[in-house]
Protein backbone atom coordinates (compact mmCIF):
# COMPACT_ATOMS: atom_id res chain seq x y z
CA UNK A 1 0.00 0.00 0.00
CA UNK A 2 1.19 3.32 -0.58
CA UNK A 3 0.44 6.55 1.10
CA UNK A 4 0.83 10.33 0.70
CA UNK A 5 2.18 12.81 3.39
CA UNK A 6 1.45 16.87 3.40
CA UNK A 7 4.35 18.41 1.37
CA UNK A 8 3.79 15.48 -1.65
CA UNK A 9 5.63 13.40 0.83
CA UNK A 10 5.39 9.45 -0.18
CA UNK A 11 5.32 6.23 2.10
CA UNK A 12 4.81 3.13 1.92
CA UNK A 13 3.38 0.29 4.68
CA UNK A 14 5.53 -2.57 4.59
CA UNK A 15 3.92 -5.84 6.04
CA UNK A 16 5.92 -7.44 8.51
CA UNK A 17 6.02 -10.50 11.11
CA UNK A 18 4.73 -8.10 14.24
CA UNK A 19 2.14 -6.53 12.11
CA UNK A 20 3.76 -3.41 9.74
CA UNK A 21 5.45 0.10 9.85
CA UNK A 22 5.35 3.05 7.62
CA UNK A 23 8.59 3.60 5.48
CA UNK A 24 9.68 6.93 4.26
CA UNK A 25 10.87 6.71 0.33
CA UNK A 26 12.64 8.86 -1.01
CA UNK A 27 10.47 11.91 -1.61
CA UNK A 28 10.98 12.35 2.53
CA UNK A 29 14.90 12.79 1.68
CA UNK A 30 14.28 14.87 -1.43
CA UNK A 31 11.98 17.48 0.57
CA UNK A 32 14.44 17.52 3.26
CA UNK A 33 17.57 18.36 0.94
CA UNK A 34 15.60 21.03 -0.89
CA UNK A 35 15.14 22.60 2.38
CA UNK A 36 18.81 22.31 3.20
CA UNK A 37 19.71 23.86 -0.29
CA UNK A 38 17.60 27.07 0.16
CA UNK A 39 19.29 27.42 4.14
CA UNK A 40 15.84 26.25 5.77
CA UNK A 41 17.56 23.85 8.39
CA UNK A 42 14.85 24.23 11.08
CA UNK A 43 12.20 22.83 8.74
CA UNK A 44 14.56 19.84 7.85
CA UNK A 45 15.18 19.93 11.38
CA UNK A 46 11.79 19.22 12.04
CA UNK A 47 11.17 16.74 9.22
CA UNK A 48 14.39 14.86 10.42
CA UNK A 49 13.16 14.40 14.15
CA UNK A 50 9.48 13.19 12.52
CA UNK A 51 10.69 10.64 10.24
CA UNK A 52 11.67 7.30 10.89
CA UNK A 53 15.54 6.63 11.93
CA UNK A 54 16.37 5.00 8.53
CA UNK A 55 15.67 8.43 6.76
CA UNK A 56 18.21 9.95 8.69
CA UNK A 57 20.78 7.10 7.52
CA UNK A 58 19.40 7.06 4.36
CA UNK A 59 20.40 11.25 4.22
CA UNK A 60 23.90 10.36 5.44
CA UNK A 61 25.01 7.84 2.73
CA UNK A 62 23.27 9.94 0.20
CA UNK A 63 25.77 13.10 2.16
CA UNK A 64 28.48 11.39 1.53
CA UNK A 65 28.35 10.19 -2.06
CA UNK A 66 26.78 13.61 -4.29
CA UNK A 67 25.73 16.92 -1.87
CA UNK A 68 27.79 19.96 -1.65
CA UNK A 69 29.84 20.91 1.13
CA UNK A 70 27.38 23.32 1.92
CA UNK A 71 24.59 20.93 2.20
CA UNK A 72 27.05 18.53 4.02
CA UNK A 73 27.23 21.24 6.45
CA UNK A 74 23.93 22.43 6.90
CA UNK A 75 22.72 19.01 7.47
CA UNK A 76 25.08 18.16 10.54
CA UNK A 77 23.25 21.32 11.64
CA UNK A 78 19.75 19.82 10.82
CA UNK A 79 20.94 16.58 12.97
CA UNK A 80 22.01 18.92 15.63
CA UNK A 81 18.57 20.64 16.01
CA UNK A 82 16.81 17.81 15.54
CA UNK A 83 18.92 16.34 18.28
CA UNK A 84 19.97 13.92 16.82
CA UNK A 85 23.54 13.67 18.13
CA UNK A 86 25.03 10.49 17.03
CA UNK A 87 23.97 10.89 13.17
CA UNK A 88 25.29 14.98 13.97
CA UNK A 89 28.34 13.54 14.96
CA UNK A 90 28.68 11.33 11.84
CA UNK A 91 27.55 13.95 10.11
CA UNK A 92 30.50 15.79 10.99
CA UNK A 93 33.30 12.97 10.09
CA UNK A 94 31.88 13.17 6.89
CA UNK A 95 32.67 17.29 6.28
CA UNK A 96 36.03 16.17 8.37
CA UNK A 97 35.40 17.92 11.35
CA UNK A 98 36.70 15.44 14.14
CA UNK A 99 36.79 17.95 16.76
CA UNK A 100 32.83 18.94 15.82
CA UNK A 101 31.58 15.41 16.03
CA UNK A 102 33.73 14.70 19.71
CA UNK A 103 30.60 15.92 21.85
CA UNK A 104 28.07 15.04 19.49
CA UNK A 105 29.08 11.16 20.20
CA UNK A 106 29.72 12.10 23.90
CA UNK A 107 26.14 13.83 24.06
CA UNK A 108 24.53 10.34 22.56
CA UNK A 109 26.62 8.42 25.53
CA UNK A 110 28.73 6.94 23.13
CA UNK A 111 31.40 8.01 25.52
CA UNK A 112 34.84 5.61 23.99
CA UNK A 113 34.07 6.90 20.77
CA UNK A 114 34.19 10.41 21.87
CA UNK A 115 37.35 9.56 23.40
CA UNK A 116 39.08 8.38 20.61
CA UNK A 117 38.29 11.62 18.43
CA UNK A 118 39.52 14.21 21.12
CA UNK A 119 42.49 12.03 21.39
CA UNK A 120 43.07 12.37 17.81
CA UNK A 121 43.04 16.19 19.29
CA UNK A 122 45.50 16.04 21.90
CA UNK A 123 42.76 16.67 24.62
CA UNK A 124 43.75 13.63 26.96
CA UNK A 125 42.25 14.93 30.18
CA UNK A 126 38.96 14.55 28.01
CA UNK A 127 39.89 11.53 26.80
CA UNK A 128 40.35 10.43 30.69
CA UNK A 129 36.95 11.49 32.14
CA UNK A 130 34.93 10.05 29.31
CA UNK A 131 37.21 6.48 29.24
CA UNK A 132 35.86 6.69 33.01
CA UNK A 133 32.26 7.55 32.33
CA UNK A 134 32.51 4.61 29.87
CA UNK A 135 33.71 2.01 32.88
CA UNK A 136 36.81 1.52 30.89
CA UNK A 137 38.79 2.64 33.70
CA UNK A 138 42.12 1.00 33.26
CA UNK A 139 42.15 3.16 30.01
CA UNK A 140 40.83 6.28 31.95
CA UNK A 141 44.07 5.56 34.60
CA UNK A 142 46.66 5.67 31.74
CA UNK A 143 45.16 8.85 30.45
CA UNK A 144 45.24 10.51 33.51
CA UNK A 145 48.63 9.48 33.94
CA UNK A 146 49.65 10.73 30.75
CA UNK A 147 47.97 14.15 31.41
CA UNK A 148 49.68 14.19 35.16
CA UNK A 149 46.79 14.07 37.17
CA UNK A 150 47.96 11.20 39.19
CA UNK A 151 45.53 10.79 42.22
CA UNK A 152 42.74 10.86 39.65
CA UNK A 153 44.65 7.93 37.74
CA UNK A 154 44.81 6.28 41.39
CA UNK A 155 41.18 6.38 42.14
CA UNK A 156 40.81 5.16 38.08
CA UNK A 157 43.60 2.06 38.89
CA UNK A 158 41.48 1.24 41.90
CA UNK A 159 38.17 1.27 40.35
CA UNK A 160 39.84 -1.22 37.49
CA UNK A 161 41.00 -3.66 41.25
CA UNK A 162 44.78 -2.27 39.78
CA UNK A 163 45.75 -2.01 43.14
CA UNK A 164 49.71 -2.25 43.00
CA UNK A 165 49.07 0.87 40.36
CA UNK A 166 46.73 2.80 42.44
CA UNK A 167 49.54 2.42 45.44
CA UNK A 168 52.36 3.25 43.40
CA UNK A 169 50.83 6.65 42.40
CA UNK A 170 49.48 7.11 46.08
CA UNK A 171 52.95 6.81 46.87
CA UNK A 172 53.70 9.27 44.72
CA UNK A 173 52.10 11.93 45.84
CA UNK A 174 52.87 11.33 49.36
CA UNK A 175 49.44 10.34 50.35
CA UNK A 176 50.98 7.30 52.02
CA UNK A 177 47.49 6.27 53.90
CA UNK A 178 45.70 5.61 50.50
CA UNK A 179 48.73 3.58 49.12
CA UNK A 180 49.45 1.55 51.99
CA UNK A 181 45.83 0.62 51.95
CA UNK A 182 45.76 0.16 48.34
CA UNK A 183 48.68 -2.35 48.45
CA UNK A 184 47.13 -4.33 50.69
CA UNK A 185 44.74 -5.39 48.41
CA UNK A 186 46.54 -6.82 45.66
CA UNK A 187 46.23 -10.26 45.70
CA UNK A 188 48.67 -13.26 45.98
CA UNK A 189 47.83 -14.75 42.97
CA UNK A 190 48.44 -11.06 40.84
CA UNK A 191 51.78 -11.14 39.22
CA UNK A 192 53.20 -8.08 40.68
CA UNK A 193 52.44 -9.27 44.32
CA UNK A 194 56.06 -9.51 45.05
CA UNK A 195 56.65 -5.62 44.16
CA UNK A 196 53.45 -4.93 45.74
CA UNK A 197 54.50 -6.26 49.28
CA UNK A 198 58.13 -4.24 48.39
CA UNK A 199 56.51 -0.63 48.06
CA UNK A 200 53.91 -1.79 50.80
CA UNK A 201 57.26 -2.25 53.34
CA UNK A 202 59.43 0.38 52.40
CA UNK A 203 56.60 2.77 53.10
CA UNK A 204 56.22 0.96 56.49
CA UNK A 205 59.47 0.57 57.06
CA UNK A 206 59.91 5.01 56.77
CA UNK A 207 57.02 5.65 58.74
CA UNK A 208 58.66 3.40 61.44
CA UNK A 209 56.69 0.19 61.56
CA UNK A 210 59.70 -2.26 60.48
CA UNK A 211 57.92 -5.08 62.49
CA UNK A 212 54.69 -4.75 60.03
CA UNK A 213 56.98 -4.41 57.36
CA UNK A 214 58.72 -7.57 57.85
CA UNK A 215 55.06 -9.25 57.84
CA UNK A 216 54.42 -8.03 54.34
CA UNK A 217 58.41 -9.20 53.18
CA UNK A 218 57.44 -12.60 54.82
CA UNK A 219 53.96 -12.82 52.78
CA UNK A 220 55.98 -11.85 49.90
CA UNK A 221 58.38 -14.92 50.10
CA UNK A 222 55.75 -17.15 50.81
CA UNK A 223 54.00 -16.54 48.01
CA UNK A 224 56.54 -15.52 45.34
CA UNK A 225 59.73 -17.80 43.76
CA UNK A 226 62.80 -15.65 43.84
CA UNK A 227 63.45 -13.38 40.85
CA UNK A 228 64.36 -10.62 39.80
CA UNK A 229 61.38 -9.10 40.67
CA UNK A 230 61.25 -10.61 44.32
CA UNK A 231 65.42 -10.24 45.11
CA UNK A 232 64.55 -7.00 47.18
CA UNK A 233 62.50 -8.60 49.74
CA UNK A 234 64.93 -10.39 50.28
CA UNK A 235 67.33 -8.00 50.33
CA UNK A 236 65.13 -5.89 52.71
CA UNK A 237 64.11 -8.46 55.07
CA UNK A 238 67.45 -9.84 55.83
CA UNK A 239 68.08 -6.15 56.73
CA UNK A 240 65.50 -5.90 59.52
CA UNK A 241 66.60 -9.60 61.09
CA UNK A 242 70.36 -7.77 60.72
CA UNK A 243 69.08 -4.91 62.61
CA UNK A 244 66.94 -7.32 65.98
CA UNK A 245 70.12 -9.72 65.98
CA UNK A 246 68.50 -12.56 64.14
CA UNK A 247 71.63 -13.15 61.68
CA UNK A 248 71.10 -16.68 60.66
CA UNK A 249 67.80 -16.08 59.43
CA UNK A 250 69.74 -13.25 57.25
CA UNK A 251 72.49 -15.01 56.36
CA UNK A 252 69.97 -17.61 54.77
CA UNK A 253 68.79 -14.68 52.79
CA UNK A 254 71.43 -13.32 51.79
CA UNK A 255 72.67 -16.83 50.25
CA UNK A 256 69.53 -17.43 48.49
CA UNK A 257 69.98 -13.85 46.98
CA UNK A 258 73.57 -14.83 45.82
CA UNK A 259 72.58 -17.84 44.46
CA UNK A 260 70.05 -16.56 42.41
CA UNK A 261 72.15 -13.41 41.31
CA UNK A 262 75.85 -14.03 41.48
CA UNK A 263 76.98 -10.99 40.53
CA UNK A 264 74.56 -8.93 42.84
CA UNK A 265 76.83 -7.04 44.94
CA UNK A 266 74.08 -5.70 47.74
CA UNK A 267 73.43 -9.43 49.34
CA UNK A 268 77.42 -10.10 48.89
CA UNK A 269 77.96 -6.84 51.04
CA UNK A 270 75.74 -7.99 53.25
CA UNK A 271 77.42 -11.30 53.79
CA UNK A 272 80.90 -10.02 54.10
CA UNK A 273 79.24 -7.72 56.63
CA UNK A 274 78.42 -10.91 58.65
CA UNK A 275 81.63 -12.52 58.46
CA UNK A 276 80.49 -15.11 55.87
CA UNK A 277 82.34 -15.85 52.77
CA UNK A 278 79.82 -14.74 49.60
CA UNK A 279 80.15 -16.95 46.85
CA UNK A 280 82.27 -16.74 44.25
CA UNK A 281 80.85 -14.43 41.75
CA UNK A 282 81.13 -16.47 38.10
CA UNK A 283 79.51 -14.98 34.57
CA UNK A 284 75.76 -16.54 33.95
CA UNK A 285 76.43 -19.27 31.73
CA UNK A 286 73.55 -19.45 28.97
CA UNK A 287 70.73 -22.19 29.76
CA UNK A 288 67.25 -23.08 30.15
CA UNK A 289 66.27 -21.74 33.57
CA UNK A 290 66.05 -24.81 35.90
CA UNK A 291 62.31 -26.13 37.36
CA UNK A 292 61.45 -25.03 41.12
CA UNK A 293 61.90 -27.45 43.84
CA UNK A 294 58.96 -28.48 46.33
CA UNK A 295 57.64 -25.35 48.27
CA UNK A 296 58.83 -27.15 51.20
CA UNK A 297 62.54 -26.83 50.73
CA UNK A 298 64.60 -24.55 52.93
CA UNK A 299 66.46 -21.81 52.91
CA UNK A 300 69.37 -23.54 53.35
CA UNK A 301 72.17 -23.56 50.04
CA UNK A 302 72.75 -26.56 48.02
CA UNK A 303 76.46 -27.31 48.98
CA UNK A 304 77.72 -27.52 45.66
CA UNK A 305 76.66 -26.56 42.17
CA UNK A 306 76.82 -22.48 42.40
CA UNK A 307 73.54 -22.61 39.82
CA UNK A 308 72.15 -25.03 41.51
CA UNK A 309 67.63 -24.90 40.82
CA UNK A 310 66.55 -21.13 42.74
CA UNK A 311 64.27 -21.88 45.93
CA UNK A 312 61.23 -20.67 46.31
CA UNK A 313 59.59 -19.06 49.24
CA UNK A 314 60.46 -20.86 52.16
CA UNK A 315 58.99 -20.80 55.93
CA UNK A 316 61.33 -18.54 57.51
CA UNK A 317 61.29 -19.02 61.79
CA UNK A 318 61.39 -15.59 63.13
CA UNK A 319 62.51 -14.60 66.83
CA UNK A 320 60.36 -16.68 69.83
CA UNK A 321 57.30 -14.59 70.62
CA UNK A 322 57.96 -11.96 73.65
CA UNK A 323 58.71 -8.12 74.11
CA UNK A 324 61.09 -8.40 71.35
CA UNK A 325 59.62 -10.48 68.83
CA UNK A 326 59.48 -9.46 65.34
CA UNK A 327 56.30 -10.03 64.50
CA UNK A 328 54.62 -8.41 67.93
CA UNK A 329 51.28 -6.88 66.50
CA UNK A 330 51.74 -2.76 66.09
CA UNK A 331 49.14 -1.08 68.23
CA UNK A 332 46.96 1.33 66.73
CA UNK A 333 46.58 4.37 68.60
CA UNK A 334 43.10 4.73 70.57
CA UNK A 335 40.39 7.02 69.20
CA UNK A 336 40.20 11.05 70.28
CA UNK A 337 39.10 10.88 74.11
CA UNK A 338 39.37 7.04 74.94
CA UNK A 339 42.05 5.69 77.16
CA UNK A 340 45.15 4.30 75.73
CA UNK A 341 45.49 0.41 75.32
CA UNK A 342 48.66 -0.96 75.41
CA UNK A 343 46.79 -4.77 75.28
CA UNK A 344 45.24 -3.78 71.61
CA UNK A 345 45.66 -6.48 69.32
CA UNK A 346 44.70 -4.20 66.10
CA UNK A 347 47.68 -4.84 63.16
CA UNK A 348 48.59 -1.73 61.61
CA UNK A 349 46.89 -0.93 58.71
CA UNK A 350 45.63 2.56 56.84
CA UNK A 351 43.35 4.42 59.36
CA UNK A 352 41.81 7.33 57.06
CA UNK A 353 40.02 9.06 59.10
CA UNK A 354 39.12 12.19 57.24
CA UNK A 355 36.84 9.00 55.12
CA UNK A 356 35.48 8.46 58.43
CA UNK A 357 35.19 12.15 59.29
CA UNK A 358 33.33 12.66 56.14
CA UNK A 359 31.15 9.50 56.16
CA UNK A 360 29.06 11.07 58.92
CA UNK A 361 28.25 14.33 57.58
CA UNK A 362 24.84 14.83 56.43
CA UNK A 363 25.37 16.25 53.13
CA UNK A 364 27.55 12.79 52.25
CA UNK A 365 25.20 10.49 53.84
CA UNK A 366 23.80 8.85 50.81
CA UNK A 367 27.57 8.14 49.18
CA UNK A 368 28.73 5.05 49.30
CA UNK A 369 32.48 3.87 50.85
CA UNK A 370 34.37 3.96 47.34
CA UNK A 371 32.62 7.43 46.82
CA UNK A 372 33.54 9.15 49.92
CA UNK A 373 36.56 7.79 49.29
CA UNK A 374 36.89 9.47 45.81
CA UNK A 375 35.89 12.64 47.29
CA UNK A 376 38.49 12.44 50.05
CA UNK A 377 41.37 12.28 47.73
CA UNK A 378 40.84 15.54 45.89
CA UNK A 379 39.68 17.31 49.04
CA UNK A 380 41.94 18.77 52.22
CA UNK A 381 41.25 20.48 55.72
CA UNK A 382 40.96 24.18 55.95
CA UNK A 383 41.07 25.94 59.17
CA UNK A 384 39.85 29.51 59.75
CA UNK A 385 40.34 31.98 62.30
CA UNK A 386 37.76 33.68 64.56
CA UNK A 387 36.42 36.58 62.01
CA UNK A 388 37.38 35.70 58.57
CA UNK A 389 34.97 35.59 55.64
CA UNK A 390 35.24 32.01 54.19
CA UNK A 391 32.81 32.91 51.51
CA UNK A 392 31.98 36.32 50.27
CA UNK A 393 29.04 37.68 48.80
CA UNK A 394 28.16 38.36 45.32
CA UNK A 395 31.43 36.45 44.23
CA UNK A 396 32.04 33.96 41.53
CA UNK A 397 31.79 30.82 44.32
CA UNK A 398 35.71 28.86 44.11
CA UNK A 399 35.17 25.98 46.81
CA UNK A 400 32.56 24.18 48.81
CA UNK A 401 33.05 23.59 52.35
CA UNK A 402 32.10 21.16 55.02
CA UNK A 403 32.20 22.27 58.79
CA UNK A 404 33.66 19.54 60.90
CA UNK A 405 33.95 21.94 64.22
CA UNK A 406 33.44 25.40 65.09
CA UNK A 407 30.37 27.60 63.75
CA UNK A 408 29.70 30.40 61.19
CA UNK A 409 27.58 33.10 60.35
CA UNK A 410 25.41 33.77 57.73
CA UNK A 411 24.70 37.13 56.68
CA UNK A 412 23.02 38.60 53.71
CA UNK A 413 24.67 42.55 52.64
CA UNK A 414 22.16 44.49 51.29
CA UNK A 415 22.91 47.25 48.78
CA UNK A 416 24.25 50.11 51.27
CA UNK A 417 26.64 47.56 52.84
CA UNK A 418 24.27 47.10 55.83
CA UNK A 419 24.71 42.95 56.98
CA UNK A 420 21.39 40.93 58.24
CA UNK A 421 22.63 37.93 60.00
CA UNK A 422 20.29 34.99 59.01
CA UNK A 423 21.61 32.54 61.39
CA UNK A 424 24.58 30.49 62.77
CA UNK A 425 25.62 26.98 61.85
CA UNK A 426 28.06 24.33 63.15
CA UNK A 427 28.69 20.79 62.39
CA UNK A 428 27.94 19.28 59.19
CA UNK A 429 26.66 22.74 57.63
CA UNK A 430 27.67 22.55 53.55
CA UNK A 431 28.84 25.68 52.33
CA UNK A 432 29.31 27.23 48.99
CA UNK A 433 27.33 23.90 47.13
CA UNK A 434 25.01 26.33 45.89
CA UNK A 435 27.64 26.76 42.97
CA UNK A 436 26.98 23.01 41.96
CA UNK A 437 23.75 23.50 40.39
CA UNK A 438 24.00 27.54 40.04
CA UNK A 439 26.44 29.20 38.44
CA UNK A 440 26.10 32.40 39.62
CA UNK A 441 27.23 34.60 41.91
CA UNK A 442 27.18 33.89 45.73
CA UNK A 443 24.34 34.65 47.88
CA UNK A 444 25.63 35.71 50.93
CA UNK A 445 28.46 36.21 53.49
CA UNK A 446 30.10 33.77 55.77
CA UNK A 447 31.98 34.40 58.65
CA UNK A 448 34.14 32.21 61.41
CA UNK A 449 32.32 32.74 64.45
CA UNK A 450 34.79 30.50 66.10
CA UNK A 451 37.79 28.77 65.04
CA UNK A 452 36.49 26.75 62.20
CA UNK A 453 38.26 23.78 60.82
CA UNK A 454 36.25 22.28 57.33
CA UNK A 455 36.95 19.94 54.78
CA UNK A 456 37.01 21.58 51.17
CA UNK A 457 37.22 20.69 47.25
CA UNK A 458 37.64 23.33 44.26
CA UNK A 459 34.32 23.73 42.87
CA UNK A 460 36.03 23.02 39.33
CA UNK A 461 37.54 20.31 40.15
CA UNK A 462 34.31 18.57 42.19
CA UNK A 463 31.93 19.86 39.27
CA UNK A 464 34.32 17.44 36.60
CA UNK A 465 34.49 14.73 39.46
CA UNK A 466 30.34 14.36 39.52
CA UNK A 467 30.72 14.95 35.45
CA UNK A 468 32.13 11.58 35.23
CA UNK A 469 30.47 9.63 38.34
CA UNK A 470 26.62 9.96 37.96
CA UNK A 471 25.59 8.34 40.41
CA UNK A 472 27.78 10.31 43.02
CA UNK A 473 26.18 13.52 41.64
CA UNK A 474 22.67 12.27 41.84
CA UNK A 475 22.87 10.89 45.50
CA UNK A 476 25.13 14.57 46.22
CA UNK A 477 22.40 17.11 44.31
CA UNK A 478 19.57 14.87 45.86
CA UNK A 479 20.84 15.51 49.59
CA UNK A 480 21.40 19.36 48.53
CA UNK A 481 18.08 19.42 46.97
CA UNK A 482 17.16 18.41 50.56
CA UNK A 483 18.78 20.88 52.35
CA UNK A 484 17.82 23.41 50.02
CA UNK A 485 14.45 22.93 50.80
CA UNK A 486 14.80 23.03 54.55
CA UNK A 487 16.63 26.24 54.31
CA UNK A 488 14.03 28.18 52.43
CA UNK A 489 11.39 26.84 55.00
CA UNK A 490 13.36 28.05 57.54
CA UNK A 491 13.68 31.53 55.69
CA UNK A 492 10.21 31.70 55.20
CA UNK A 493 9.52 31.33 58.86
CA UNK A 494 11.86 34.00 59.72
CA UNK A 495 10.93 36.21 57.52
CA UNK A 496 7.03 35.69 58.47
CA UNK A 497 7.99 36.33 61.76
CA UNK A 498 10.03 39.27 61.53
CA UNK A 499 6.44 40.17 59.29
CA UNK A 500 4.15 39.05 62.23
Amino acid sequence: MQGRLSREMEFDFVDGDGGGTFVATGKVRAVIIAHLNVGEVDKAASLIATSAPDVGDALLEEDAQSTSGAVREALAEAFTRARDFDRAGRAALLIGDPARAAPFFERSYQFSRAAQLYEAGGKFDRVAELYERDLRFDLAAQFYERCNQPERAAVAHEKANRFFDAGRLWAKVRRLDRAVEALQRVETTDKRFASSMLLLGRILEHAGHRDTAATHYIRAIKACPLDASSIEVYERLGDIYVAVGETQAARKLFEAACRFDPQREKPRAALAALGVTPPAATAPAPSKAPSPPPAQQSLVPAPHVSNAPVPPAPSISVAPAGPSSLLRPLLLPPPPGAPANEDSQGMITAVNQDVDVLRQIPLLSELALDELRALQAFGERKTFAPGLTMIEQGCEGVHMLLVLSGKVRISHVDDDGRATVLGELGYGASLGEMALVDDGPTSARVEAVSEVVAYGWPLERLRRHLATNEGTALRLLKVISRTLSVRLRETNRIAAARAG
